[in-house]
């Protein structure tokens, strides 16, 4: 997958722009709240209005990657179609300059996932990610792999075994997560787990340490300027990886210590949680490029990404297996805008409010059968529901709200697909942003992933299978 950025980000933004309430005007627990059904378009409000039984499973079939149907209004299909037509394309394409492999969906079994002490998911990423990094640090000659953000140590552990000659460090700022990750590597690598790793994992490899290559564990936060200190007889060659870093850690902090920090030769990072990117103030993560930051502010007001809108570049329902757990989360947004209603009109709830914020949390798995089950449950936890007198006002409140469930389920979910489908967008659009930025401060060409006079490099790949791991891209820069 290779995309020129000055042709690919104009249209990109464009697009955002033109939909910015539909990415950051409204959060859908408001819909009855705040009217927003009347803040839609005419056109495809009376789309929504008009349809028959038969509108649910041709929603459905939008999510599951569907052309939106021809009775449906120009408009609505135009921003379907530009929708999935602008961001990048999730396809894995194999590329033997990182050793990206095409996808091999037989590859990973339950007994591989048992030898490997893993989920079919996370064997499927460690496996495909850490064979980029050994083949990066066999072209950097690094003395040491350093996993920022490593956890529990998945993706260390195997990177440890795959590099034998190298030092590996498990780096992360949370005391307890550095501990778990070295409990989990004397099990691992001790063969309590298993007897033997599966053999496909090694395969390649140039130098399989057979017996202990334990990772150093550090509790550290990442700092460009003392990360040399922190990593004591790390030598002076580095490569940074991280697999689904958080927010700022993939963007912002691990691609200026890679710059700032003249023993970092190398970054290889699959990002994550971009909601928790920072987007005010000089150590903001999005935008980090000047060509980014100048494409926002050509409109007016210009584009901004908030934390509402970040979210979305995670909450799709690409990970959805199936049609009934699609319908369960949209019957779950209309069960919980339906609780803000009921909230307000609900004495006890209403008088708490005044005093204190309400938060409901998770609930039992018995509370998404009915909208009156929700209400109940959720009431009951704040603390308001509890007498049977009081159950019963709520249910009599609920039946008198609820009158058009049917009608209101329509249009909760079509406003939840249409947001959704947005996601993807706004992704590329943090992720091309970041190669931007490389590119700017190792001096390439933006329409270019390589300087063939200096060897410096930034590139972005896809390299999970999208239905398996959906924050599926990998970023990979190299000084030389």
């Amino acid at each position: 997958m290779t995309c020129e950025l000055t042709t690919t980000l104009p249209p990109l933004t464009r697009f955002l722009s033109t939909y910015r309430w539909w990415l950051d005007g409204f959060h859908l627990l408001d819909f009855f709240t705040h009217d927003l059904w009347s803040q839609v378009d005419g056109e495809w409000r009376d789309t929504v209005e008009a349809s028959g039984d038969e509108f649910m499973d041709e929603l459905l079939d939008v999510v599951e990657g569907h052309d939106a149907p021809k009775s449906w209004p120009t408009s609505i299909r135009q921003f379907i179609f530009d929708a999935r037509r602008l961001p990048l394309s999730r396809r894995v394409e194999e590329d033997r300059d990182l050793a990206i492999q095409r996808l091999t969906p037989d590859r990973h079994n339950l007994e591989s996932c048992r030898l490997a002490a893993m989920s079919m998911k996370k064997l499927h990423e460690v496996d495909r990610l850490s064979r980029v990094v050994s083949h990066v640090a066999r072209k950097q000659s690094a003395d040491s792999i350093i996993d920022v953000g490593a956890g529990h140590g998945y993706l260390t552990h195997l990177v440890a075994r795959q590099n034998g000659s190298r030092r590996v460090y498990a780096v992360d700022c949370e005391e307890d997560r550095t501990c778990g990750s070295k409990d989990r590597g004397k099990r691992v690598l001790g063969g309590i787990h298993h007897d033997r790793i599966p053999e496909f994992l090694l395969e390649g490899c140039d130098a399989v340490d057979d017996g202990m290559n334990e990772p150093v564990y550090v509790t550290a936060m990442l700092d460009p300027k003392t990360l040399p200190q922190v990593l004591e007889g790390a030598g002076n060659r580095f490569v940074l990886i991280g697999l689904h870093s958080c927010g700022d850690l993939s963007g912002v902090t691990m691609l200026r210590t890679f710059l700032e920090c003249e023993e970092v030769k190398a970054v290889v990072i699959v990002g994550c949680c971009y909601h928790r990117v920072t987007v005010e103030g000089e150590s903001a993560g999005f935008p980090l490029s000047s060509h980014v930051g100048g494409l926002l502010n050509e409109y007016n007001p210009p584009l901004q990404l908030s934390y509402r809108s970040l979210t979305l570049a995670c909450l799709t329902f690409a990970s959805f297996r199936n049609r009934s757990a699609i319908r369960s989360a949209l019957r779950g947004h209309y069960h919980r805008a339906m609780l803000e209603l009921v909230l307000q009109q609900y004495d006890p709830a209403r008088q708490l409010s005044e005093t204190q914020k309400l938060r409901v949390g998770s609930l039992p798995k018995s509370a998404m059968n009915d909208l009156a089950s929700h209400v109940v449950a959720a009431c009951r936890k704040l603390g308001v529901c509890d007498t049977t007198e009081r159950e019963d006002a709520l249910r009599q409140l609920v039946r008198s709200l609820e009158v058009d469930r049917v009608g209101y389920m329509k249009r909760i979910a079509f406003m939840s697909v249409m947001r959704s489908i947005l996601g993807p967008c706004v992704e590329s659009l943090v992720l091309l942003d970041r190669i931007a930025y490389l590119r700017e401060r190792l001096s390439i060409p933006l329409d270019a992933e390589r300087d063939e006079a200096t060897g410096r490099s930034a590139v972005l790949r896809n390299l999970f299978d999208y239905a398996v791991s959906p924050r599926n891209m990998v970023v990979v820069a190299e000084k030389a």
